[in-house]
């Protein structure tokens, strides 16, 4: 198995972090496209805090470097 790591991202840095939807790119020709609306580009879903205020069960963010 390769290496993995695991971070733990402090509660202070929840707004800073994305949650993002690897299924839909940002457009490159759209002109009604808000570019805030993506992050590294893909589509945000929501911010780490927003993820953690919608869910009260124990889950584990997961993402891969590609």
């Amino acid at each position: 198995m390769n290496n993995v790591k695991v971070s733990i991202v402090p509660k202070k840095y929840w707004g800073n972090h994305y949650i993002l939807d690897i299924n839909e790119s940002e457009p490159e020709s759209d002109e009604d496209y808000n570019e805030d609306d993506y992050s590294c580009g893909y589509k945000i879903l929501n911010t780490f805090a927003e993820y953690a205020d919608l869910n009260d069960s124990i889950d584990l963010i997961a993402t891969t470097e590609f």
